[in-house]
């Protein structure tokens, strides 16, 4: 890292320290460029659904992650605080999967409605 973890200290009002956000924006970055490399094969459908609904895009994965009971406690707390990077891969793709498809629902639901409305 280029900044090195040993020259930060704790504030007064967080814990966290500052590599901790330095290590996110990393992988930010490794995603970003996966992004753009990726792009012309993958971007126009997705993307653009995606930008369509992006409010009901966040609401669902907030709704998945934080809200939906699986055995008897929310899917955060069920799933723990750790996972191996392919795990973390899994539930990404499903969560992105899951709410890609709601999207793709919400939009034929309003075409449809549309259609009707006509």
């Amino acid at each position: 890292m280029l900044l090195g973890s040993s020259h930060f200290t704790t504030t007064p009002w967080t814990s966290a320290q500052p590599s901790f956000f330095f290590e996110r924006l990393g992988w930010l970055f490794v995603i970003v460029v996966a992004a753009q490399l990726v792009a012309p094969w993958f971007a126009p459908r997705w993307i653009m659904l995606a930008s369509r609904e992006s409010l009901l895009l966040y609401v669902v994965h907030l709704q998945l992650i934080y809200a939906l009971p699986i055995q008897g406690q929310p899917f955060n707390i069920w799933l723990g605080r750790t996972q191996s990077l392919p795990a973390t891969l899994l539930w990404f793709v499903a969560v992105l999967a899951a709410s890609l498809l709601l999207a793709w629902a919400n939009e034929r639901r309003k075409r449809l409605t549309d259609v009707h409305k006509t």
